[in-house]
């Protein structure tokens, strides 16, 4: 995840630098601007899916609890 946000960081340096010397709609800003889209949406995509295995595991723990707790 450090890697990712560090690439997300560069990208973001890159586009600033590029939207100083050339216009939005320039090719080297749309490709950069999609360069960083990109590594954004991994981000939240990793995020998500952690927030997901989260949420999975501690639904699959209460479950376990729960039975356990009727056998006994």
């Amino acid at each position: 995840m450090d890697k990712l946000l560090k690439q997300i960081e560069e990208a973001r340096h890159n586009m600033h630098q590029l939207t100083g010397r050339y216009s939005l709609s320039a090719p080297q800003v749309v490709e950069q601007s999609q360069k960083l889209d990109g590594l954004l949406n991994t981000y939240y995509l990793v995020k998500a899916s952690k927030a997901y295995e989260k949420f999975h595991l501690s639904a699959n723990f209460y479950s376990w609890d729960k039975l356990s707790r009727r056998q006994a």
